[in-house]
């Protein structure tokens, strides 16, 4: 008999994950991207010489990296994803910097390796920092009594902020 994983009171992350899949997800980025370029364009009097660069926590992870697929993206930067696949990496062809826990349960390091392999192999520019003895979600959640927690924490934001000026 399965059993549904409980994160939170009344909240079942497996049935949560079920309706939050690609085919659901997608529509709703595009219609964001879509309403920013509606938005903000130089049509409407904004300058977009800067282009879009996206970032993704945890659950965005997938969706960033799936976004360095798209034209109108410059560059992608994810922290502790969850539930990217090998297929994910091989979409990519924009500018990538991932921030990772190392023995992350969430994304294993296998995966992470065989990831950065593929990245390699198809020339896409990319960053990869393991951060080691941080828990999954370090760096949105860090534990702010824990100086070295906080320390990658900033250091996230640094590495972001720095690799999506760059690109």
């Amino acid at each position: 008999m399965a059993m549904a994983l409980i994160v939170g009171k009344g909240f079942l992350l497996d049935m949560w994950l079920a309706r939050h899949t690609p085919v659901n997800t997608d529509p709703i980025i595009d219609n964001v991207l879509k309403h920013l370029e509606e938005t903000y364009s130089e049509g409407k009097g904004y300058k977009t010489s800067h282009g879009i660069r996206v970032v993704g926590y945890c659950f965005g992870g997938k969706y960033a990296l799936r976004l360095a697929a798209r034209d109108d993206v410059n560059a992608v930067a994810i922290a502790h994803g969850t539930m990217m696949a090998i297929e994910d990496f091989k979409m990519a062809k924009k500018p990538v910097t991932l921030a990772c826990a190392e023995n992350d349960p969430m994304l294993a390091d296998e995966l992470r390796e065989a990831g950065v392999k593929v990245l390699q192999e198809s020339n896409v520019v990319h960053e990869v920092k393991t951060y080691q003895n941080v828990p999954h979600g370090f760096s949105v959640y860090g534990n702010y009594s824990d100086s070295h927690i906080k320390s990658s924490q900033e250091q996230v934001f640094k590495q972001f902020v720095d690799f999506l000026g760059e690109h």
